[in-house]
């Protein structure tokens, strides 16, 4: 599976900093999760749009924090240092935080007709 963006994009355009060896993953993961909220509108254009690589980018940073933040494999919802007290999230909490994130960034950068649920297909008027 191919991503939208490149290493070279993510370090040298966009800045980012993750290593190589983790960036693959995420790159994709971030891809996919643009191909779903735009309705696979982004895999069929010509060329990607800067402002879908810069999303995919910010969202790869996103997924690397979020998958650093596990603990075990498991989502942390809270944190005490004191007596260190480690609380897991359990059922819908567990994702719901990734996936509102990952949207937040999409609306940031991607074009709202890609977003958008409303299907657009051509109108041809007969001249009868």
């Amino acid at each position: 599976m191919d991503a939208y963006i490149t290493y070279d994009f993510y370090t040298s355009e966009y800045g980012g900093a993750m290593p190589e060896n983790l960036f693959k993953k995420q790159a994709v993961r971030a891809s996919r999760y643009i191909d779903r909220i735009t309705f696979d509108r982004v895999k069929d254009l010509e060329d990607i749009p800067e402002s879908v690589k810069y999303a995919c980018c910010e969202m790869t940073d996103a997924l690397q924090v979020y998958d650093d933040a596990k603990v075990d494999g498991k989502d942390v919802q809270s944190v005490s240092n004191a007596g260190y007290s480690v609380t897991f999230a359990s059922g819908s909490d567990a994702s719901g935080g990734i996936t509102g994130k990952l949207y937040e960034i999409a609306e940031l950068y991607i074009p709202a007709h890609l977003l958008s649920m409303c299907v657009c297909e051509e109108v041809r008027w007969l001249d009868e």
